[in-house]
């Protein structure tokens, strides 16, 4: 016994195969928000004309869920959670950490995001560097030299790097 025909199985072929097991089986089958009975000749053709709409239903609902989604993507969304970093400031984040004069810790506390989103956003621009032989483009960022920005000093080391001794200044803030 089931509420709803369509709860018993995904697609109409594992729908009949589940009925047609529990019929081999000595079980009857009843559905009580269609109100179908199998164990009559009536009852079996109904549970199959429900089965094969249920599953029509099925599908218009996904395919009306992709045109949303493409007509979604046609006007510029893509879904999925927001970057936490633009790209400017993967870019900066990249160049700061090549550099070496700073802990991803220090570039993850200038920019406002745990050390993981650092090192998650490195891995993607290693990954693209990998799979192209240029190196990879990021939209909105005219070219390395704007991307050389240098970040905000560590606490108690005012306009130097702490690692290298580097004089820095921050466009982010005040250093420190």
């Amino acid at each position: 016994m089931v509420w709803r025909l369509d709860r018993l199985g995904r697609s109409l072929r594992h729908l009949v195969e589940t009925v047609n097991a529990l019929a081999e089986r000595g079980v009857a089958f009843a559905s009580l928000h269609e109100g179908i009975d199998t164990t009559t000749s009536t009852g079996r053709l109904i549970f199959h004309i429900f089965a094969a709409l249920a599953e029509f239903e099925r599908e218009l609902i996904a395919e009306r869920a992709a045109v949303g989604r493409q007509a979604a993507r046609a006007r510029g969304r893509l879904g999925g959670r927001p970057a936490k970093l633009s790209p400017e400031q993967v870019k900066l984040a990249r160049a700061r950490y090549e550099a070496r004069d700073v802990t991803v810790a220090e570039i993850a506390k200038a920019l406002g995001v745990g050390r993981g989103t650092i090192y998650r956003v490195l891995q993607k621009v290693r990954q693209a560097w990998s799979r192209s032989s240029a190196n990879p483009t990021i939209p909105g960022v005219a070219s390395a030299a704007t991307a050389l920005v240098t970040l905000r000093a560590p606490c108690g080391v005012s306009g130097q790097s702490a690692r290298h001794g580097r004089n820095f200044h921050s466009p982010l803030g005040r250093a420190g």
